[in-house]
């Protein structure tokens, strides 16, 4: 069929050349014809048709906005890297402003580079000893001395209490001494976990 003719037929339409009763089709421009065994295909109605699209069933895909929700289910928990260790110095800046007495700890921290913080064969130094006296000296106090021993102490230095847990636990493997893992939970005792990353404290 000419292309002429296909223009005249979007424009005016069969209705002109049916018979009166016979039902009218009306074809846009996107019509077209497929001449195997004579079947016409159409590609597009004048009544909402769209070429090459299927008719929309009117449903609409609605996405889910609900709060704390993802695809319809709760989110997993979020954890933020150093999220701890920044309120564990927000904590310790807050006490810094109080009225804290001078640190009951002993001068000296393990040294990383002379492996002190390493637990593979340690040896015991003068800070042990030192520590261990500290941890005597907690123990044979009332709550509010041992209080005040707690906030006189600095978030740096319970780092060092911590080390020093782990080293008497060793030191109590070897020497089968009971005294050795007082003083390494006594140790822990000491320390304020707010001031702190919590899990570390779970470690020691």
């Amino acid at each position: 069929m000419p292309v002429l003719e296909y223009m005249l037929l979007a424009l005016v339409g069969l209705a002109g050349a049916a018979g009166p009763g016979t039902p009218t089709r009306t074809f846009t421009a996107d019509a077209a014809t497929r001449r195997s065994g004579g079947t016409e295909v159409l590609l597009g109605q004048a009544t909402g048709g769209t070429t090459g699209k299927p008719a929309s069933t009117g449903r609409k895909r609605r996405r889910r906005h609900r709060k704390g929700l993802r695809h319809g289910r709760p989110r997993k928990n979020v954890y933020v890297i150093g999220e701890q260790l920044a309120k564990a110095h927000a904590a310790e800046q807050q006490r810094l402003k109080g009225n804290v007495g001078p640190s009951p700890m002993p001068v000296g921290k393990y040294d990383f580079w002379r492996g002190e913080q390493s637990l593979t064969n340690p040896v015991k130094n003068l800070l042990d000893s030192r520590l261990s006296d500290l941890c005597q000296n907690y123990r044979d106090s009332d709550v509010k001395t041992r209080a005040g021993i707690r906030a006189a102490i600095g978030l740096d230095e319970f780092y060092t209490l911590l080390t020093f847990s782990s080293r008497a636990a060793v030191f109590a493997l070897r020497e089968r001494s009971v005294n050795w893992i007082i003083n390494g939970l006594t140790a822990i005792a000491m320390i304020e976990s707010q001031r702190i990353d919590s899990r570390d404290a779970l470690l020691a």
